[in-house]
């Protein structure tokens, strides 16, 4: 049966600078604790690098979010979603600052705090950064598993919809998951694909089946347009096109073990934006 997540209660709270937890970060699904620790990307002020989906720089201009979260306020305001709200697992992501390896050490450091106070699986996203050894470094510091987001197998939405990640080549991302998977191990890895920016079906499925292969998660999510994008009067796709990729896509992943409930922690561990984890394989099925 269907049930309705009740407003966390932790979202009443306040930092002793007076800053709401809401701010420092959200509950997605029914028990993640998510933030943008850095909510600003280099790419947004230059119109002809920023993703068409993205509302980073929104959200941030409407004041519904601070720029920049502390390791010890994500630490304060984690550990009372898990008392308060029984958070079990939490998501650092971050906008792609201009910074060395795209912001995953800053990430790392906000991720230790987070486990320190917690003990909760953390899972951090971030572009595929420059030096290979920040997955050993990540991992030391209490990173469970990471997201390295394609955003989409077809080069030329790629090149049309996220203009500036274009200039990170596919098999940059490849071999981004290679070294992740040897740190982390399968099914701690994940992209997300976003379905319904007109990509190749066909291509798709086929890139989706590459790197389940390799042991990454493709998490399959429709384009949810956001208002003030690019993209926010795009019709988002048909049930109809999304469950045949699923249905493509979850056999391939049935056939190699490849399974959120497997995911430590993290948007794949949530699937709260997508229907994907409903036709997967599994120990209750």
């Amino acid at each position: 049966p269907l049930t309705q997540v009740k407003r966390p209660r932790f979202y009443d709270l306040y930092t002793k600078d007076g800053i709401s937890y809401r701010k420092i970060a959200l509950l997605h699904g029914s028990d993640c604790a998510a933030s943008t620790v850095v909510q600003e990307c280099f790419r947004w002020d230059d119109l002809k690098q920023r993703c068409h989906f993205c509302a980073i720089g929104v959200s941030l201009k409407d004041g519904t979010t601070i720029h920049t979260k502390s390791p010890a306020q994500l630490a304060e305001v984690m550990l009372a979603a898990k008392k308060l709200d029984g958070v079990t697992h939490v998501t650092l992501t971050t906008g792609t600052p201009n910074a060395p390896n795209k912001g995953a050490e800053y990430l790392g450091e906000c991720a230790h705090a987070v486990k320190k106070a917690t003990g909760l699986p953390v899972h951090v996203q971030f572009e595929p950064p420059e030096e290979m050894n920040v997955f050993e470094e990540l991992k030391k510091q209490g990173v469970d598993n990471v997201g390295i987001h394609i955003e989409s197998f077809d080069p030329e939405v790629r090149k049309r919809i996220t203009p500036g990640k274009a200039s990170i080549k596919e098999d940059t991302y490849f071999h981004a998951f290679d070294k992740a998977i040897s740190v982390f191990g399968r099914n701690q890895v994940s992209t997300y694909v976003i379905l319904g920016l007109g990509e190749d079906e066909e291509l798709t499925v086929d890139k989706c089946n590459h790197v389940i292969k390799m042991g990454v998660y493709p998490f399959l999510v429709p384009l949810r347009p956001i208002l003030n994008t690019y993209m926010a009067n795009i019709t988002p796709p048909s049930s109809e096109y999304l469950m045949r990729i699923y249905t493509k896509v979850v056999e391939m992943m049935n056939k190699a073990g490849i399974n959120s409930e497997k995911s430590n922690s993290g948007c794949v561990k949530c699937s709260a934006c997508s229907m994907q984890q409903f036709l997967e394989k599994n120990d209750k099925s």
